[in-house]
This record gives C-alpha cells, structure tokens and sequence, in this order.
C-alpha cells in the first residue's frame, strides 16, 4: 500500500507457484491508470481468464491456515492448468476467494 495507494475500486491479489522446488508469492494489485505500475518499476502480470476451481474463505483473518487448506484442496484436482498459479483474490477485507485455473 506504500507505492499504490488504497482504494476501494480496486482489486487485490495474493500470487503463488512452485519455482525450483520452492513456493513464490507476490503481492498484487490491479492497475486502475494506465502507466501506475510502471512509474514504480513493478512487474506487470496478467492473470488469465477461464474456468477455476475456487473456494471461498469467510472472515479469513479468523483462520489463516484455511488458505494454504483451501489449496491444497483445489491443487488434488486433475483438471488444474498445470502452468496455472495460485490466486488469491481478496474480495473485501474479511473474505478471499481461493483459486486455480483448469486446464
């Protein structure tokens, strides 16, 4: 929130994949203008339309391992893109909607 600053039009993400045997996460939010994230030298990523599996998790901050439950849930799936990533879209303060993509 340091370098973009809050605001209730836009939307935040929670973005996580295996890299060399190890989980990466990034933190991100959407652009709302045009040119925002590159004046800050932020990567810029798109997260692909389709079909997903997901979970929604109410009141999460109440039960944060639910996450990392709700994944593994949804990563048993033998119709996940196996090039997919792991999102986590955080709906409003209290809820995040957990989700992979299908291949």
């Amino acid at each position: 929130h340091s370098l973009i600053p809050f605001s209730n039009e836009r939307r935040y993400f929670g973005l996580s994949r295996p890299e060399k045997n190890i989980i990466t996460y990034k933190a991100a939010a959407e652009e709302l203008n045009i040119g925002e994230l590159s004046k800050h030298n932020l990567e810029k990523f798109v997260i692909r339309k389709g079909k997903y599996h997901s979970i929604l998790i109410q009141n999460f901050m109440q039960n944060i391992s639910a996450i990392g439950k709700a994944f593994e849930t949804i990563l048993s799936h033998a119709d996940i893109d196996p090039n997919g990533i792991c999102v986590e879209w955080y709906v409003n303060e209290k809820d995040v909607q957990c989700m992979v993509r299908i291949n």
